[in-house]
């Protein structure tokens, strides 16, 4: 999958940006063949989730042959997690882990658009079932160092994909409270943190 630009829709404009911007690897910079897209050695190694899997995290269950929001992992049966049920589109590890911190820390608004598709793939039905789509809010603070909101940015563009941007609120929360970063932790200092 690739990202265009909406400028560069005309012949010219995307010339112009391919010739100045070469089209390159979010992951390891290797040249691509669109905006927004992965090389083949980093394609081959993101590892993606069916869809089919464990409720809770997304991780998938060779057991299942359909979506079971009920069924959960033996990680998410023994810990919990603080919501009812989720999905994810690959395994943060590896590529998949360096794509989301390239997203976080590398500035790569670029990836926004493919990262939303992938999430479209799996969790269509709880786009299609929501109210409203929220994301985390950012302190100011960290607002400042980010420059922009990762999760309200991919929160608009899967809205976006899945033909719903009028369920997309990013000001409806305001976090109010400076928190440390995640990064790090282990999961029970993460949950320490969070009250």
């Amino acid at each position: 999958m690739t990202f265009t630009p909406p400028f560069s829709r005309l012949p010219i404009a995307a010339s112009v940006i391919d010739a100045l911007f070469p089209p390159n690897c979010p992951v390891c910079g290797a040249e691509t063949e669109g905006h927004g897209a992965l090389c083949g050695p980093c394609w081959r190694e993101i590892r993606f989730l069916s869809g089919r899997g464990c409720g809770a995290c997304g991780r998938d269950l060779p057991a299942l042959t359909t979506p079971d929001e009920a069924a959960r992992c033996e990680s998410c049966a023994a810990h919990p997690p603080a919501w009812q049920c989720g999905r994810s589109a690959f395994l943060y590890e590896g590529t998949g882990r360096r794509l989301i911190l390239a997203l976080k820390h590398g500035d790569r608004l670029d990836m926004v658009l493919m990262l939303a598709r992938w999430l479209l793939r799996v969790g269509a039905r709880f786009v299609e079932r929501a109210d409203l789509v929220v994301p985390v809010p950012l302190h100011w603070t960290r607002r400042i160092t980010r420059r922009f909101n990762q999760a309200a940015e991919l929160g608009r563009e899967l809205c976006r994909a899945a033909g719903r941007p009028d369920i997309f609120h990013p000001t409806l929360l305001r976090r109010v409270r400076r928190t440390g970063s995640q990064d790090g932790r282990s999961r029970a200092e993460r949950a320490a943190a969070a009250v």
